[in-house]
């Protein structure tokens, strides 16, 4: 399974396209820790997440790796609740 990079530029595999990865929606988050996390390692961006006051870092924070497994589903859940707390207005028609 293929391990996304903590460097930015720095691919997982020659010629692939998770150089861009780190734009997913599943790769946000809100932290006052932007500065130390960036460039860290899964490791340490895990463990200063896990003291996060916001449960969807702490769902990071629980995950033992980040690949892309991990990413989709946080994309995924991402998607879902902005669905949900945004629903699209569709004017009626007369």
């Amino acid at each position: 399974m293929k391990r996304y990079p903590h460097v930015p530029g720095e691919c997982a595999t020659p010629n692939s396209n998770h150089c861009s990865d780190g734009t997913r929606l599943g790769n946000l988050t809100l932290s006052g820790y932007n500065s130390e996390l960036s460039n860290s390692p899964f490791e340490k961006k895990r463990t200063l997440l896990a003291n996060s006051n916001y449960e969807l870092n702490k769902w990071i924070a629980e995950r033992s790796q980040w690949t892309e497994t991990e990413l989709t589903s946080r994309s995924e859940e991402l998607s879902n609740r902005a669905i949900v707390a945004w629903p699209r207005i569709i004017p009626s028609v007369t």
